[in-house]
């Protein structure tokens, strides 16, 4: 049995892979994830122009599917997928949000109407009118796990959606409050695991944990307001008498007349009773910033997925042995935008798994007590405090050996300082993407040259960059042999709005009034794919060798 993740392949290997494995055993294939992300553009439809059908794949368990908007191929693989046995898990991310609200809902439908999903994970994007969430009109006896990211459910459609997916046991989204509220449901009885982020009124976010009995993890991300302890022990008290893993998370803005400390100490106490205390062991920790306006709780250990450390806090905590050092194990995205001559006391969390991470350089000592390894990082964003690019280049170049397998590196910088900043002694240091693409720093064709002669990015399988004419583009992918993807905008391109179609994102005759891809596609070899991306139209992605 074989499982194929093709997000970061090239369209060589692509094309071998379908060949020799799944051309030859459809029925061996138990995983497939596709994209047809800046990477791989086009990559979900050559691979039925390939003549490949997933209603052959007759053991397949899961499909991941990312950046295909809700149309006819989007439909045709969910028909396809109607009557695999074995079929359970579906990524789609995202689910495009367009004018079309009857093509979404009915989209969301179909994927309510497979009888064997247990595992179902969507994220949403906006086009360019919000739209509520298409609440599907099927009832799903099937899905068990569901996940809807990047969109605000109204606690009416939240009900809606429990009654339209009764076997519910896990559920992770947001809420958003409305008004009236209809409490139709007395109870959701089977949801036990809950990940739920919420803003506006307390009273509501109450009344519709009430209605989760069953609940014993939740992790609650609360934005703009704070229950004290008093409420929530009722609630759990009354309502929600299995519980046993709590995660919160509140944010709280200071009234312009408080004392901050005093304010911190009333919500804190009212987490030190004995239920919290001896009971749970659940203790809460606030930071805040002494000329800030804001502060956030949280229960310790902190178990939320982004954190940003930009500038020195405060602490206090309920938990009663101070300078307790936590390891973090859940946040995945991370800040640390620390200056380099903070004396501040350290932070008392040390992050383990982050694999998201974004910071300034230069990084003191500090930097590496929160962080000691990174080589689990993916997604590295850099950006600079000082213009010590020596400096900066050997303690970036430090990161980067350090680092197992690196997918993106963000730099947004002036192309000389790019140059000098990139030049590494260490000429094996790769990323498979390098994204340079900013508005604010245009490469003209000699810096395209000089940025191909350095060996950080003559390993990058993938680029994005902002060109100043189209022969640099070409000149790139002639240069650059291991290039697999490109990704550009042209500042020589003369598409307009106009020349796009808003209502088909399909139709191929607004290829033919493009006069940038044509020359592309006149000057480039006809194996490679080139697409002007329909969310950003501005940019031109390339899928090639």
């Amino acid at each position: 049995m074989h499982g194929f993740d093709f997000r970061s392949i090239s369209q060589s290997d692509f094309e071998a892979i379908g060949q020799t494995y799944i051309s030859s055993a459809p029925d061996q294939i138990t995983a497939i994830c596709l994209s047809n992300s800046e990477h791989t553009p086009m990559q979900i439809d050559y691979f039925f122009e390939q003549g490949f059908k997933f209603s052959k794949f007759i053991h397949l368990q899961s499909l991941s599917i990312y950046y295909l908007p809700a149309g006819l191929l989007a439909h045709l693989i969910i028909d396809e997928l109607q009557n695999l046995p074995k079929f359970s898990r579906l990524v789609y991310k995202p689910v495009y949000l367009s004018n079309n609200s009857f093509e979404v809902h009915y989209f969301i439908s179909s994927i309510w109407n497979l009888t064997n999903l247990k595992y179902c994970c969507l994220k949403f994007e906006f086009g360019r009118s919000v739209m509520c969430f298409p609440v599907p009109s099927i009832v799903s006896s099937s899905i068990q796990y569901l996940t809807l990211e990047n969109i605000e459910i109204s606690s009416n459609e939240f009900i809606q959606l429990c009654e339209q997916t009764p076997n519910l046991q896990y559920l992770s989204t947001t809420l958003t409050f409305e008004y009236p509220f209809y409490r139709q449901l007395s109870i959701v009885p089977k949801i036990t695991k809950a990940y739920i982020t919420y803003a506006w009124r307390s009273d509501q976010l109450i009344t519709v944990l009430e209605m989760l009995p069953a609940l014993s993890y939740l992790k609650l991300n609360i934005k703009d307001f704070v229950i004290d302890g008093y409420q929530v022990e009722k609630l759990i008290r009354e309502n929600l008498p299995q519980l046993k893993d709590l995660h919160l998370r509140m944010g709280h803005t200071f009234d312009n007349g408080d004392n901050k400390e005093q304010e911190i100490d009333r919500i804190l106490n009212t987490f030190r009773s004995p239920f919290w205390i001896d009971e749970h062991h659940w203790f809460m920790q606030c930071e805040w910033k002494s000329d800030g306006h804001n502060c956030v709780f949280y229960t310790l250990p902190y178990m939320f997925e982004g954190y940003q450390y930009s500038e020195p806090i405060l602490l206090k905590t309920t938990y009663p042995i101070e300078n307790k050092q936590w390891l973090n194990k859940t946040v995945y995205s991370l800040n640390y935008f620390l200056s380099n001559s903070d004396c501040s006391a350290l932070l008392n969390i040390q992050f383990l798994n982050a694999t998201i991470l974004s910071i300034k350089l230069p990084i003191n000592e500090k930097f590496w007590s929160m962080i000691p390894s990174v080589a689990q990082v993916k997604n590295l964003f850099v950006s600079f405090t000082d213009n010590d690019d020596d400096n900066n280049r050997n303690q970036l170049q430090n990161i980067l050996s350090q680092i197992t397998c690196l997918s993106i590196f963000y730099i947004r910088e002036h192309p000389s300082r790019v140059f000098n900043i990139l030049s590494f002694g260490n000429k094996d240091l790769s990323a498979f993407f390098l994204d340079l693409i900013s508005t604010d720093f245009v490469y003209n064709n000699d810096q395209c040259v000089k940025l191909s002669q350095l060996s950080f990015v003559t390993n990058c399988k993938a680029l994005a960059i902002v060109v100043e004419n189209r022969t640099c583009v070409t000149n790139l992918i002639n240069a650059l042999n291991n290039l697999q993807a490109l990704t550009v905008v042209c500042q020589d391109d003369n598409w307009n709005e106009e020349s796009m179609s808003d209502d088909d994102d399909d139709d191929d005759d607004d290829d033919d009034d493009d006069e940038l891809l044509q020359w592309f596609q006149q000057q480039l070899p006809s194996i490679y794919i080139i697409l002007r991306r329909s969310d950003i139209p501005r940019i031109i992605a390339f899928w090639i060798r």
